[in-house]
């Protein structure tokens, strides 16, 4: 898909992402990490079209906010008001909650996982041991505790691969 085209009439470009590229989203992350690189983990954290202004005070944090929109106009981009919360005590982003106490799993990521249906199959076992393994940091001894469930999709790898490519 192009993104700019010329025609007898001009010059014609897209004013915002056209959907069907595939690199938009890699390509939206790294211009919001050319903007707002020097900041990126000091005041705010970043994850596509998510920005997270994080500050200690209020006159912090408004001064840190000021600096975003200000960016973001000084580049052309705009937030949309009704996509935006101001001032919370703690936000969900990327299935964690941060907050003053500092990061924590999402309880309904929690929930997910202590409702997951039994794995029946190799691909639903590593289905299941991705998502977990997101969380990995907030379970003392994980890798212990899943140690068996990765030999086993290690075991059912080898066994699938000796199935399709048996010896000579």
């Amino acid at each position: 898909m192009k993104t700019a085209f010329c025609t007898t009439f001009g010059l014609f470009e897209w004013n915002r992402m056209p959907f069907g590229l595939c690199n938009a989203p890699s390509t939206f992350q790294r211009l919001m990490e050319k903007i707002f690189g020097d900041q990126h983990c000091q005041s705010l954290l970043l994850y596509l079209d998510d920005v997270v202004v994080f500050s200690s005070t209020v006159a912090q944090h408004v001064q840190r906010l000021d600096a975003v929109l200000g960016r973001l106009q000084q580049e052309g981009l705009k937030a949309k008001l009704e996509k935006c919360s101001f001032f919370r005590p703690e936000v969900k982003y990327l299935g964690h909650i941060i907050s003053r106490e500092g990061v924590s799993t999402d309880p309904g990521k929690i929930e997910v996982v202590s409702k997951w249906q039994r794995p029946n199959h190799g691909s639903e076992l590593r289905s299941f041991l991705g998502f977990a393994s997101y969380y990995c940091r907030f379970v003392e001894g994980f890798a212990k505790l899943a140690a068996p469930l990765h030999r086993l999709v290690a075991d059912l790898h080898l066994k699938l691969h000796l199935t399709i490519h048996p010896r000579s």
